[in-house]
């Protein structure tokens, strides 16, 4: 990632070239569309405030974005909050340096469904970007729940830790206690394409299409790999762009 400041890195940068024009802390409450542009109404931050806009890219997830369309079009605000999703508790994990048997090397690993009861996966912070850890200790992401055990995210922390570091001594060999541990618990994390996903995004744009110049980006319509997420922004833009030359 830019300057090895891992997926915050990219953030900064393409927010860098808006200056004072970015908003932060401001929530968008409502969006109108009318005399042929958008309306999105803010909440919080510098206070209320209404914006005028040509174009428009909802990047948001799909529950966000389906209350936001309820205004502008009932059914595709229906369709986009349908879409599900799975939980996720990431749990920060330091260690002193050679605390583990297994060598630290690479990404991570993942777990095959059958192979653990809470481990979904473990990626080595401090191995993929520099500057995540002090010298002489490693920061390890553990991930518990998803669609496998959505009810872990329930569970006290003491006992969700618990299970998660006796999977992780069964992979990498615990030779030490943590340093340091910190649990984050997402109960909206991953965006679920069942079966229904490609023709309900489908009715979604189809419907949002009547409405000039918006658009909508992000992992709950085109992927959950941050490289899905990525194209889908580009291909927004991309469209947005073509309609201009169109005018």
């Amino acid at each position: 990632m830019v300057d090895g400041r891992g997926p915050g890195g990219l953030v900064a940068l393409l927010a860098e070239p808006l200056g004072a024009a970015l908003r932060l802390r401001a929530r968008v409450s409502r969006i109108v569309f009318e005399a042929g542009a958008h309306r999105p109404e803010l909440e919080g931050g510098c206070g209320s405030d209404t914006l005028r806009a040509r174009t428009q890219v909802l990047a948001l997830p799909a529950a966000e974005a389906g209350a936001l369309l309820a205004g502008l079009d009932p059914e595709a605000g229906r369709e986009a909050a349908a879409l599900g999703y799975a939980p996720v508790a990431s749990v920060s994990l330091g260690l002193a340096a050679g605390a583990t048997r297994e060598p630290l090397r690479g990404f991570g690993f993942l777990v095959p469904r059958g192979e653990g009861e809470a481990l979904l996966g473990c990626l080595f912070a401090s191995v993929l970007f520099p500057g995540r850890a002090p010298a002489g200790h490693a920061l390890l992401t553990l991930l518990a729940g998803g669609a496998r055990r959505p009810e872990a995210l329930a569970q006290p922390e003491d006992r969700l830790v618990a299970g998660l570091l006796a999977e992780l001594d069964r992979a990498l060999g615990l030779r030490g206690e943590p340093t340091f541990v910190c649990v984050t618990r997402w109960a909206r994390a991953v965006p679920q394409p069942g079966r229904e996903h490609p023709r309900r995004v489908t009715r979604v744009r189809a419907r949002l299409a009547r409405l000039p110049r918006l658009v909508l980006a992000g992992a709950a319509w085109d992927g959950v790999a941050f490289g899905d997420a990525l194209a889908s922004g580009a291909a927004a833009a991309a469209r947005l762009l073509a309609e201009e030359d169109v005018r």
